[in-house]
């Protein structure tokens, strides 16, 4: 049983306990200087920083770079296959990709929205 898998199993909340990780890695990322400024001037370059680092930091079977389908200001849609992990996982990352900028007022982002549309694949929209 991996980690994620046993703080569901633990939580009462079940598979939003997933969600509740995913938005709290990016923060603590930024918490640790992780991530550059001029990344976090921007949700579009912040999301793509995402998949840059899943590109280069993940290897092994079953794993593909995030695909994006559409990625606008306001708006992406990517399909980000993340095996072994579920979908609320990601729902969470994008979450918490969003909410740095938004609590920190970076770019005054407002109305962070993340949809799962199936089969790994989300619509993440925002506001500034």
């Amino acid at each position: 049983m991996n980690s994620p898998e046993a703080y569901r199993n633990a939580s009462a909340s079940r598979d939003l306990a997933y969600a509740t990780i995913g938005r709290n890695i990016y923060p603590t990322l930024k918490s640790f200087g992780a991530i550059p400024v001029q990344v976090l001037e921007n949700p579009l370059a912040l999301v793509k920083f995402e998949a840059d680092g899943f590109r280069m930091s993940w290897r092994g079977e079953g794993i593909v770079p995030r695909e994006f389908l559409k990625a606008v200001e306001g708006e992406v849609i990517v399909k980000a296959v993340t095996p072994g992990s579920a979908d609320k996982l990601m729902e969470g990352v994008y979450l918490g990709i969003l909410g740095i900028l938004g609590i920190l007022g970076m770019c005054k982002v407002s109305n962070p929205k993340v949809e799962r549309l199936g089969d790994s694949t989300f619509r993440i929209t925002w506001k500034i």
